[in-house]
């Protein structure tokens, strides 16, 4: 196979994993429970991505290039094997497939980028353009589509303002993580008419009504105001001064909604936090392992202590950790303006999903889960190469 064609695995499954769920919003396939306009995802259509990617999986598997170069991407490796074969027994064992759905997206991002030679910063760079307009367009046309004919996405019901829009994903949480992936990059970048582009990506955030994409936008505005350069105060303070005005102009308008939203709002962040009646057996051998039987919390982190013990929770913080310190060393020893701005990206997104586990189950959220393994297993071999440094044709002509 052509140093070419290992690369185009790794794409295949990553465009797979980012845009499989498109489907969603012109069909109107999701939930029947999110929205009265909706049917339910069909069986196939739910197993369908599983299937292709474990067919590329077993592709993959003849073209490994199992090189442990540093200490890093030992303990990230062995870390992450662990964690999926204690999180697959645990699942068998339980008789839970969803055990086994969390296991799934670690296990197959190491694959596929262990058979990958490199993931080129131009052919990264042409692909967040394209994703750039492409979801801005898709979710401005859903707002525009719902104000003049009434069409709902996929979490909204009618004479309510409970209308959340998640662009192309028809999922205001996972599109909320892609927004984090792009704001970070183009603030680093040298796009022309940035801060325009800017306060297009927060004002799609906000209509995600996404509290926990709320909250750490506003953690980053308060660093930007304090550590940000002249540039980041500048946006900062262009963004709050035209979105304020927006509001004064919109006042009466705007009242009710955020009346409705924030009484909303507060029942939602109740269950978020109310763990008091999952069932939790206080002994020994369950805060070392995890329940004997599955436990539904809204927070990633406490769902992997509830299910796994400490011993599912340290491998997990294990792998989360060797990642930091990966982009860290990565983001040191680029030079190029171009490759940082991307690294920022993905740095703002794996922070995103980091911080966002406290209140929102990521790991077991598909295509938000999939999407951080294939970047983070990236970042942590390697495999993201420079154009100055040369390596390999890039799938997509460079932009």
């Amino acid at each position: 196979m052509s140093k070419l064609n290992k690369n185009s695995i790794f794409w295949t499954v990553f465009l797979v994993a980012i845009f499989y769920c498109s489907y969603r919003y012109p069909l109107q396939i999701n939930s029947s429970q999110t929205s009265p306009t909706y049917t339910d995802t069909p069986f196939l259509l739910q197993i369908g991505k599983y299937l292709i990617f474990l067919f590329f999986s077993f592709v993959a598997l003849f073209f490994l290039r199992f090189r442990i170069k540093s200490a890093s991407q030992l303990l990230y490796t062995a870390s992450t094997l662990l964690f999926v074969l204690y999180v697959t027994i645990k699942g068998i064992v339980v008789g839970e497939i969803e055990f086994l759905e969390i296991a799934f997206a670690p296990a197959v991002s190491l694959i596929i980028v262990l058979a990958t030679k490199n993931v080129r910063f131009d052919s990264l760079q042409f692909f967040l353009k394209f994703l750039l307009f492409f979801s801005l367009g898709v979710n401005f046309l859903q707002i525009a589509l719902f104000f003049l004919i009434g069409r709902l996405p996929a979490l909204a019901y009618s004479d309510s303002y409970s209308v959340r829009f998640g662009s192309f994903l028809d999922d205001p949480n996972g599109f909320a993580a892609l927004c984090f992936l792009l704001i970070g990059w183009v603030y680093f970048s040298n796009l022309k008419n940035r801060r325009l582009i800017l306060l297009g990506l927060i004002v799609s955030l906000l209509v995600t009504q996404s509290l926990t994409a709320i909250g750490f936008l506003i953690l980053i505005s308060f660093f930007i105001l304090f550590f940000g350069g002249n540039f980041a105060r500048a946006s900062l303070v262009f963004s709050c001064l035209l979105l304020a005005t927006l509001v004064l102009i919109f006042w009466e308008q705007i009242l009710p909604i955020a009346d409705y939203l924030i009484s909303s709002k507060s029942q939602s962040i109740e269950e978020h936090l109310n763990h008091e009646n999952v069932g939790f057996d206080l002994s020994i051998l369950s805060i070392l392992i995890g329940s004997n039987d599955i436990l539904f919390v809204e927070s990633g982190w406490t769902y992997l202590f509830l299910n796994f013990g400490i011993v599912g929770l340290s491998l997990f913080s294990t792998m989360m950790i060797t990642l930091l310190f990966s982009l860290k060393k990565y983001i040191k020893t680029s030079r190029d303006v171009k490759e940082k701005a991307i690294l920022w990206g993905l740095i703002i997104y794996c922070l995103y999903f980091i911080i966002g586990m406290l209140n929102l189950p990521f790991v077991k959220v598909f295509p938000i889960n999939i999407v951080f393994f294939l970047i983070s297993t990236s970042v942590v071999f390697l495999r993201i190469e420079s154009v100055i440094s040369g390596g390999n044709p890039p799938i997509f002509k460079r932009a």
